[in-house]
């Protein structure tokens, strides 16, 4: 509520979203107590762990219920992480985030902190262009939001002004996920709370321009960006509100006065008609627009992409035999081979997602259910009523179990079941933190034609 008025069916489905994502914390839990990446696996990003036990204490803050048991057996799994930070070369950005959640959960680590503190002081020293990288920079700004947290000012500032505290692009997300615009909001954060109200205005606006520019940015990055927003705004009753008005194409036009920082509002669909939006500020502040619009694209108006990674689908018999699926007698079992293959060989490509949505004339055959185990290389597969969704990497790694590979099939089993006249949609690949990074084929109309019954 910090950010925007919430209608009261808004307020109901976030705090049904928030229970409901603490609720399916037990099945990422290790016999640790951390969380894994994914439910019942066995690799735990350590960004990742952090990122999700942030979330628990932000709903804890917030007045939800968070389970004792799962929330303790996080932090008591999270201390021991803190009690290695500042060890080895590469993880400082990750390291300082564990000790930023310690913090916030009233568990400061100081020993760990000083000691990472001092790390980043001595590679600072050391190498000027270590000092100006992404990993470098983020770990300062949340080391230092860390002594902040806890009152420790003096510290805060002498770890900002060990850079130049300019945030970069990345070539990938990597292991923290990282893009520019979650940077800003890091930065935009320390600078509030070191009280330098004017850079941290500046980079506020820098950040919320590239939120309302056309470019994707990945949920991890929005988030964060929500939570310096939610930072560094301080909701003030007796502030005056901001009056403004809009009119849709010749109707009346409609007024409202903002009493938070954004506003949001619904353009009923004009089905076909071009719109005309007219938004009139009735007050004294600057008001900054941004018109959205999303949607489906409708059947056969897909475009196939394949932009880094190539895809390819092949529909076969059981017995591997090539197979139209135009027109399949009802009743039919075959298979759906997908491959996905880097166009760089040596790139590494994080968190890939396969999405297979089938036909509603089509069934599918959950193998796992019939006693095949899951393929080594899938990190993780949710198999729905309608859909696969299968989630693996491509590339050249020397971590973990993902190996050195450049190519990945994917194979379902599915079967005809209902007769008529069905849309399957186009396949799709894509990394969930890269738009950059992804393909799909284009839709097409599949028939089933139903079995005679003999007379």
């Amino acid at each position: 509520n910090n950010l925007m008025n919430l209608t009261e069916e808004q307020q109901k489905k976030i705090e049904y979203n928030v229970r409901e994502g603490i609720r399916k914390y037990a099945n990422f839990q290790s016999a640790k107590g951390d969380f894994n990446y994914w439910p019942g696996g066995n690799y735990a990003n350590q960004w990742g762990n952090n990122f999700a036990g942030h979330f628990l204490i932000e709903a804890k803050r917030q007045g939800y219920t968070v389970p004792e048991n799962i929330f303790n057996r996080w932090l008591s799994a999270q201390k021991e992480f803190g009690k290695n930070t500042g060890q080895q070369r590469g993880h400082e950005s990750t390291d300082a985030y564990t000790l930023y959640v310690l913090a916030l959960a009233d568990a400061a680590n100081f020993n760990g902190m000083n000691r990472l503190k001092e790390r980043l002081a001595s590679l600072n020293q050391s190498s000027s262009k270590y000092s100006s990288s992404n990993n470098h920079q983020v770990a300062r700004w949340l080391l230092a939001s860390a002594y902040a947290h806890m009152g420790v000012k003096n510290a805060a500032l002498e770890l900002l002004k060990m850079g130049n505290n300019q945030y970069g692009e990345y070539k990938q997300p990597g292991y923290t996920y990282g893009s520019s615009l979650r940077d800003s909001a890091l930065l935009t954060m320390i600078y509030k709370r070191t009280g330098n109200e004017v850079l941290a205005w500046d980079v506020a606006q820098s950040m919320a321009e590239k939120l309302s520019n056309k470019r994707w940015h990945s949920t991890h990055s929005i988030a964060w960006s929500l939570i310096a927003f939610s930072d560094f705004y301080h909701r003030d009753d007796k502030q005056k509100a901001l009056p403004i008005s809009w009119q849709v194409n010749n109707n009346n036009y409609e007024r409202t006065e903002l009493l938070s920082p954004i506003f949001k509002q619904t353009l009923k669909e004009q089905t076909n008609q071009p719109v005309q939006l007219t938004v009139r500020n009735d007050g004294d502040k600057v008001l900054y627009l941004l018109l959205g619009n999303q949607g489906i694209p409708a059947n056969l108006q897909e475009v196939a992409r394949s932009e880094n990674v190539s895809m390819e689908v092949d529909f076969v018999t059981l017995e591997g035999e090539p197979l139209d699926v135009t027109h399949l007698p009802q009743g039919e079992d075959f298979k759906a081979l997908v491959t996905v293959s880097a166009l760089d060989r040596y790139a590494q490509l994080e968190n890939l997602a396969l999405t297979m949505v089938t036909p509603s004339g089509w069934e599918i055959s959950s193998d796992r259910m019939q006693g095949a185990t899951l393929p080594k290389q899938i990190e993780y597969q949710d198999i729905r009523d309608d859909r696969v969704l299968s989630y693996f990497a491509l590339g050249d790694y020397y971590w973990w179990h993902r190996g050195n590979r450049d190519t990945l099939t994917i194979e379902i089993t599915l079967n005809s079941t209902y007769a008529g006249r069905f849309y399957l949609p186009g396949w799709h690949v894509e990394s969930m933190y890269d738009k950059r990074i992804g393909a799909n084929t284009v839709g097409q109309w599949v028939n089933v034609i139903q079995n005679k019954v003999a007379k």
